[in-house]
């Protein structure tokens, strides 16, 4: 009898002990084991900035909101593509990162950056903060006190990098800029 148990114990125990310790952290968002997610990139812990610390249920000002918006770097040539830095230009401020998501009716403003139809746009090639705040990927997100990101691990090729600037619900842009660059 004990001999006949004991195929059958070893793998209740393993399912009791493993599976559904990892099935609860997964039910409660404490773990994402989709097949095919990627690990989260690993990031450098820096200061808080003041501009995500800001209020983001304080209704904005309009005309401290950005309207218009340029890239400034990498432009229109041959870049490194180990490394390519992304630096853009605004008329105004960002939506603080907490407040991306709020009600567009507030005037709240973030950048999308999308990289090649957004083929680099993911936490594996891009610095972006937002990606958990946005729950997406296909476009780089840029809020807060930041003015452009950088994008890691880019094969040589040319490139067409876009910038949106959205309101919080993702209508329509308010403003955008387009560069071409070749990385070598």
């Amino acid at each position: 009898m004990r001999q006949r148990l004991t195929p059958l114990v070893l793998p209740a125990i393993a399912f009791v002990l493993i599976v559904m310790p990892l099935a609860a952290l997964s039910a409660i968002g404490w773990l994402d084991w989709r097949p095919g997610l990627a690990p989260p990139a690993a990031t450098s812990p820096k200061r808080a900035d003041p501009a995500d610390q800001a209020d983001p249920v304080k209704p904005a000002d309009p005309a401290d909101q950005a309207r218009t918006i340029a890239i400034k770097s990498p432009g229109n040539k041959a870049v490194d593509g180990r490394k390519i830095g992304v630096e853009l230009a605004l008329d105004g401020k960002l939506a603080p990162k907490p407040g991306v998501r709020l009600d567009p009716t507030r005037g709240l403003v973030h950048v999308h950056l999308v990289l090649d139809d957004g083929r680099f746009d993911e936490p594996g090639h891009s610095s972006s903060s937002l990606f958990d705040v946005e729950g997406a990927t296909g476009y780089s997100g840029v809020a807060g006190g930041d003015t452009g990101l950088t994008y890691r691990d880019v094969p040589p090729g040319t490139y067409t990098l876009r910038a949106e600037l959205v309101v919080a619900d993702h209508s329509s842009p308010v403003s955008g800029d387009e560069v071409e660059f070749t990385v070598k």
